[in-house]
């Protein structure tokens, strides 16, 4: 099985250059590079029994027309309305599931809930989980719970944003909530967003914490507090048997520089 993973997308951001010290960023910007990714992540695959679209959280920049972040109130910097970066949000994943059946006889479809996007992301996967419904080929997790699970042969995968929980927590839910599955399974790891770069941590208690970059470049928030971190994408293909066989994590500039 190959897990293609987006990190935090941010759809509905915008960003100026001249403001970021990075690039100019909007929703069309956004859902191009997304098409990009899948394309070439995709193209490069072998076909599989199984495929994973994994959405760590954040897909969306904001959680509805207030412009701001549920917990926080931290206003967001926003180039469209939130009902158009809804659409286009459905619309992109529809896509990249398209995409995905080209070469999987199977897609399972993870869409966590982020900070940002606590309710937007529910009701993006009541989208799914009605578009889907009659597809024996696509199987949409739902996410009423902000922890999801695949296990896969001897693979256990977990699935979180990364916010409001440390590493040590992470393992607790996993050996607490998946007792039997982490008993059968000799690989587990988590899938996690929320920090926008890479950073991997192979804990004592026996899973590998993961999170992964974002396509999206840092707003103007970020680039005020001195963040940033390559653009890139990330597939990793799963032996049943052997654990994590490959990976490849494109960059942006080169997704950009092939289309």
């Amino acid at each position: 099985a190959s897990a293609i993973v987006f990190g935090d997308a941010h759809l509905g951001m915008i960003a100026h250059a001249v403001e970021t010290l990075a690039e100019d960023y909007d929703l069309d910007k956004a859902l191009a590079d997304i098409k990009l990714a899948i394309d070439y992540l995709v193209s490069c695959s072998p076909a599989q029994e199984e495929g994973w679209f994994i959405n760590v959280g954040d897909f969306t920049h904001t959680n509805d027309l207030g412009n701001k972040t549920p917990g926080h109130g931290h206003v967001m910097d926003t180039g469209c309305r939130h009902t158009q970066t809804m659409r286009a949000a459905g619309h992109v994943i529809r896509y990249c599931i398209t995409q995905m059946l080209t070469k999987y006889k199977t897609v399972k479809v993870v869409n966590a809930r982020g900070n940002h996007d606590m309710d937007a992301a529910f009701a993006l996967n009541m989208f799914l989980e009605a578009s889907y419904e009659k597809e024996p080929r696509v199987e949409v997790l739902q996410n009423d719970s902000k922890f999801n699970f695949i296990e896969f042969g001897q693979n256990l995968i977990g699935i979180n944003h990364g916010d409001r929980i440390n590493t040590l927590r992470l393992a607790g839910v996993m050996t607490r909530h998946q007792a039997e599955a982490w008993g059968r399974t000799k690989y587990r790891r988590w899938f996690l967003g929320h920090v926008h770069h890479k950073v991997v941590q192979e804990h004592e208690t026996g899973v590998t914490l993961e999170s992964f970059h974002t396509l999206a470049p840092i707003d103007a928030w970020h680039a005020e507090s001195g963040y940033g971190a390559e653009s890139r994408v990330t597939m990793i293909t799963f032996h049943r048997e052997h654990g994590e066989v490959n990976r490849m994590s494109p960059s942006l500039d080169m997704l950009r520089a092939l289309a």
